[in-house]
């Protein structure tokens, strides 16, 4: 038994009889219950045990997360056609960041295989550069 606990268990007696809210018959019950019941609330749980978290597949290196028809982020895993600022912002990123953090070099498009190459073709068949020649 601890004093402290005999201590509350006493005051809170104390303050229902004064009150007259317990017969004096019924006193020794309300000691005992009080008693436990704070006993109880003292205890303090049984730790929960571990929860076990499946580990992530390894990331792979920045040089095989480029397929020919997608990209995957190796901070979420997400598969996209590109990497974009919108989604590095999701990781509070910046590709810079992103970059570095994974060895990237910086003339390396965050973008598929096939997207590039469209990409290229579309300049290639627009030739800006044309255009500029042809206004002078």
């Amino acid at each position: 038994m601890t004093p402290k606990l005999l201590t509350i268990t006493k005051e809170v007696a104390m303050a229902l009889v004064r009150n007259r809210l317990v017969r004096a018959e019924d006193l020794p019950h309300l000691l005992h219950n009080t008693y436990n019941s704070l006993v109880k609330l003292t205890r303090r749980p049984p730790a929960p045990a571990p929860v076990e978290t499946p580990k992530p597949p390894p990331a792979p290196t920045w040089k095989e997360s480029i397929r020919e028809t997608y990209i995957v982020c190796l901070e979420c895993g997400k598969r996209q056609h590109q990497i974009t600022v919108k989604h590095l912002r999701t990781h509070l990123m910046t590709s810079f960041m992103y970059r570095k953090k994974w060895g990237i070099p910086p003339d390396q498009p965050l973008c598929s295989h096939a997207t590039r190459r469209r990409r290229r073709e579309t300049i290639l068949q627009s030739q800006p550069w044309e255009a500029r020649r042809r206004e002078r």
